[in-house]
């Protein structure tokens, strides 16, 4: 991966190529599919001295994550070490580093290391389990500051060329977004005073100006598109290679003009009181700038696969793969469409007749110059539509790419001779050979089931939804619905409601401590217990116990509900106490008599 100074990064992988490029490789794939901007250099930064372009990639992250093999500090003596330089840079800018601890490494006394990556040995890390990776991933992640970009509206967009294998070891993956949440308003009325007609023309500017350079790069692309068909009919790359330096000079230009077209922070702190989506505008300059960088960098050589007649693949099968760019191109342009439909949606149409005498002019936005979708409806089922034609494509591309791994022999046969000759027998070389095909078929099926399941939390989320009006009971309970299910990010949306008000059942230290359970995940260091949500009226102190605390054990009996609860005093208790670092730590005391009683919660859904 090319990194480049003006694209904006959350996260830097630091590893030593030498037992960490495979987990770097793994890390940039789950970060970039979690909707995270990684910043992973292949080497390609690495052929000079330590320049200015690393440092400011690096000091532009809010997170690096250092993969430490069993010999990835050997070489931090060395000065011009680049791991080293690269946690120095990190820990000199104050940045949050995470160490992740492969097997066989052990942090050398802080004494033996330079003073400039001393620190290092004192942050908090995480030991790595490639055997149990989600949960090492779960676990990292919770240590992030960054955030991932268009939350609720995020969806990997896995680049249909896993077609080269050279392409698949780079990890190659752009992004889209999947359907967002349509918001439920009455007629629209806005802009309804000058001051608005004046700050929705603003917006209506920007977004002109955003739309032809995305057409300028659409353009772009269906040009190298049909240049690569083109090259495969005919079987001859030169026809491709030309059209690419013309390729790469728009979609920089596009880009450039992107960056350039970005509102400023308090453009978007204006939009706060108006129904225009904030969400949605700086997603549309987000997941397009990013879409872009990812073609930029990618779309040429996987097309190039596909147009080299040396290839493993079929004739048929490589104008498929082009195909399949082409099918994928054109969905993004209509999900860029619908991201437009959305941002104003809340907005009177009389308002954007001068906004809709422009769109006939995107024709490489097709959408954009049709019919506005009618209702919330239209749009949110246009959406789901979309997301159905994304998950048939990557199918295909996936199943496409599983074709391609058995082919790399040439053919099934030829790959059990291969094994043979390399010492297998002749039944184990045919058995190995039919477990990889029956692997690739799964992984098509994994595909699919992954897209279900999305498609189901999304489902549960327009279900039980948190909602302002909701009382604090309700609240809490969403919120462990949507832990039962690993949807943490909409559980912390409705603890935030509930952090929001006095509520006399759930004071803060409650729902400080129940935000801290969902952010660590399978990390937490309980499985079991109830929780103190307030004292009873009109006590306000007491002197065990204080909201939040997490009992789980009564003079050793666990405590795994509230049914399990009982009140004796002299009698000992454990229980887990949030300090003011956000870790929980581990008291037992013994409860004194006269004591006022206490409000107790579930953290976890029951079931009925």
């Amino acid at each position: 991966m090319e990194m480049k100074p003006s694209q904006k990064y959350d996260v830097f992988l630091s590893y030593r190529r030498e037992g960490g490029q495979e987990t770097a490789l793994l890390l940039y794939e789950r970060l970039t599919r979690a909707g995270y901007r990684v910043a992973f250099d292949l080497e390609t930064l690495r052929s000079g001295r330590f320049d200015e372009q690393l440092l400011q990639t690096i000091a532009s992250c809010k997170d690096v994550l250092v993969i430490l093999g069993p010999h990835a500090l050997d070489r931090c003596s060395d000065r011009e070490d680049w791991v080293r330089q690269e946690i120095a840079c990190a820990l000199r800018n104050g940045l949050n580093v995470v160490p992740l601890l492969l097997r066989g490494f052990a942090f050398p006394p802080p004494a033996t290391l330079p003073e400039d990556i001393r620190g290092l040995t004192f942050r908090q890390g995480v030991e790595a389990s490639m055997s149990h990776f989600d949960s090492t991933f779960q676990r990292l992640e919770h240590l992030l500051r960054a955030k991932p970009v268009w939350f609720h509206r995020r969806m990997t967009w896995i680049m249909a060329a896993l077609a080269g294998i050279a392409l698949l070891a780079a990890g190659l993956h752009s992004f889209l977004p999947s359907k967002g949440t349509i918001r439920q308003t009455d007629a629209p009325s806005y802009p309804s005073s000058r001051s608005e007609i004046q700050q929705l023309n603003e917006v209506v500017s920007v977004v002109s100006r955003q739309a032809e350079a995305y057409q300028e790069a659409a353009r772009a692309r269906s040009a190298l598109v049909s240049r690569a068909y083109r090259a495969a009919q005919v079987s001859v790359p030169s026809v491709l290679e030309a059209e690419i330096p013309p390729f790469r000079r728009s979609l920089a230009s596009a880009i450039d003009k992107l960056v350039k077209e970005r509102p400023p922070a308090t453009a978007f702190d204006a939009l706060r009181t108006s129904p225009i989506p904030i969400d949605v505008y700086g997603a549309l300059f987000d997941v397009t700038e990013q879409e872009l960088y990812e073609d930029l960098q990618h779309l040429p050589a996987i097309l190039s696969f596909y147009a080299d007649p040396n290839n493993p693949l079929s004739k048929s099968d490589r104008l498929d793969g082009i195909d399949r760019q082409a099918t994928l191109i054109q969905l993004k342009a209509q999900w860029y469409a619908l991201g437009v439909f959305e941002l104003f949606q809340d907005v009177a149409p009389s308002a954007l007749l001068d906004f809709r005498k422009l769109t006939p002019a995107f024709t490489d936005i097709p959408r954009l110059s049709q019919a506005w979708p009618s209702d919330r409806e239209q749009l949110e089922i246009e959406q789901l539509a979309i997301n159905e034609q994304i998950q048939k494509t990557l199918r295909d591309a996936t199943a496409l790419a599983g074709k391609l791994n058995l082919e790399t022999a040439s053919d099934r046969a030829a790959l059990e001779q291969l094994l043979v000759q390399s010492g297998i027998s002749s039944n184990r070389a045919t058995e190995l050979t039919g477990r990889y095909a029956v692997l690739a078929a799964k992984q098509t099926d994994l595909s699919a089931t992954e897209g279900f399941l999305a498609a189901k939390k999304e489902a549960l989320y327009a279900k039980f939804k948190p909602l302002p009006s909701d009382d604090s009971g309700i609240l809490w309970s969403k919120a462990l619905r949507f832990r039962a299910v690993h949807m943490e990010e909409a559980a912390l949306e409705a603890l935030a409601f509930l952090a929001e008000r006095d509520s006399p059942d759930f004071r803060p230290g409650a729902v400080r401590a129940m935000e801290a359970i969902c952010k660590l995940g399978e990390s937490v260091p309980f499985d079991s217990g109830v929780m103190v949500s307030a004292y009873e009226p009109p006590a306000v102190s007491h002197a065990v116990f204080q909201p939040g605390d997490v009992i789980v054990a009564h003079d050793g009996s666990f405590i795994r509900h509230v049914d399990d609860w009982k009140t004796a005093p002299g009698s000992t208790y454990r229980f887990w106490r949030l300090d003011d670092d956000g870790v929980f730590q581990p008291r037992e005391s013994i409860l004194p008599p006269d004591q006022p009683r206490v409000g107790l919660v579930e953290i976890a859904e029951t079931e009925d």
